[in-house]
């Protein structure tokens, strides 16, 4: 089997998906689409040990993100607290990472994708001690919950795309919160750029704008999950105590 192949014409599968979003006049049905398409692609080529959903994420102290189009969460150490149809509400213990999805890539967007990412990223996340080959083991150090923006296409035409528009990144530090940060963006269309090497803000993202760029970006992005590991325990006890409590 020629993988290569294999996967570029999985990507101009998704390119091809991706356009037919754009027919609908109505903006909520055409994110509806763009939004289901990326969730099913990531569903597809993810380990199985990652979970797939929109939703919010929630924490322990009755703190809510805000709507999150798409959430990489652990749903073997962890449970969903409520789910209905698409939407789920997952414990920020659980969050392996979270994507915001548009159209386009825009300083707009980027905006809105960096404040949905700090609304999980500032939840409280416990770690619990947990049993493992028959040993208790010391409560696991919280992992970084990845940030991205997932889209269709970069929003600028003009010159080399995502240098040209990574010139414009810098704009989000201006938003004054060190949680501002975003790991990845990732377009069907025009490449991807990632800062899993380096750190946001670097100078040097990795960037890709080549046929078949889109499953190397997603590639990148699983890599950068596996180095992280599996999410520490949740401490139901402090949930109980907590959230779940009968208040007279």
């Amino acid at each position: 089997m020629n993988l290569s192949e294999a996967f570029k014409y999985s990507e101009k599968s998704l390119q091809i998906k991706l356009r037919s979003a754009e027919f609908p006049e109505h903006p909520v049905a055409k994110g509806d689409v763009a939004e289901d398409t990326w969730r099913d692609l990531l569903k597809r080529v993810l380990p199985s040990r990652f979970s797939i959903g929109a939703g919010f994420v929630i924490d322990a102290h009755k703190q809510v993100s805000e709507q999150i189009d798409c959430i990489i969460y652990d749903n073997v150490y962890t449970p969903t607290f409520w789910g209905e149809g698409g939407y789920r509400f997952v414990p920020a213990e659980s969050v392996h990472a979270v994507f915001e999805i548009k159209q386009n890539i825009s300083l707009e967007f980027l905006r809105q994708a960096s404040n949905k990412i700090e609304s999980v990223r500032t939840l409280h996340r416990t770690s619990a001690t947990y049993r493992a080959s028959g040993m208790d083991e010391k409560p696991k150090p919280l992992i970084h919950i990845i940030g991205g923006l997932l889209a269709t296409k970069f929003h600028y035409k003009n010159g080399p795309k995502a240098k040209h528009f990574l010139k414009n990144i810098a704009e989000i530090q201006q938003l004054g919160s060190q949680n501002n940060n975003i790991d990845t963006f990732l377009t069907a269309f025009d490449g991807y750029a990632d800062y899993f090497d380096t750190g946001f803000p670097a100078e040097q993202p990795k960037i890709d704008t080549g046929e078949g760029s889109t499953f190397r970006g997603i590639f990148r992005l699983i890599e950068a999950l596996l180095k992280e590991g599996t999410v520490g325990a949740i401490d139901l006890n402090y949930y109980q105590i907590h959230s779940l409590s009968i208040e007279n």
